[in-house]
């Protein structure tokens, strides 16, 4: 998987949130948050630590990034527009860094759509259902 997958799937393990000025609203509750079988909660959470592991890893690069790029100005923190491409760039090469996550080591064969198919939800869930069926 690319990194921006991985990243995509822990949004759909873990939801997604938007700060308002009222409060937060909730735009996807994940996964993780609807019924199902404690058996596939369990490898669930299992994929979900190996993808937040991934994720926070992404962040400290993403930070490193920015630190490198970035100039203060002001009350504001900007990217210079000579350094825009460059740092476009190694963002880029970040977000589609190769990763590779062994699923057979989380759950088996266990785990299949088909056991996936009495949770209720009006959400979709398109790197999960990919990283499932991709590994029959």
């Amino acid at each position: 998987m690319k990194l921006h997958e991985i990243i995509n799937l822990y949004y759909e393990l873990n939801g997604v949130t938007k700060q308002t000025k009222d409060g937060d609203e909730v735009i996807s509750l994940g996964i993780l948050k609807q019924k199902m079988s404690l058996k596939n909660k369990v490898y669930l959470q299992r994929l979900n630590k190996v993808v937040s592991e991934e994720v926070k890893l992404y962040e400290e690069a993403k930070k490193e990034l920015f630190e490198k790029y970035t100039e203060k100005d002001g009350e504001n923190v900007i990217v210079p527009a000579d350094k825009i491409e460059p740092f476009n760039q190694e963002h880029l090469d970040l977000l589609t860094a190769e990763k590779d996550i062994n699923v057979s080591t989380l759950w088996g064969s266990d785990l299949t759509l088909e056991s996936l198919e009495s949770i209720e939800t009006d959400e979709f869930y398109p790197q999960l259902f990919e990283l499932i069926d991709s590994k029959k």
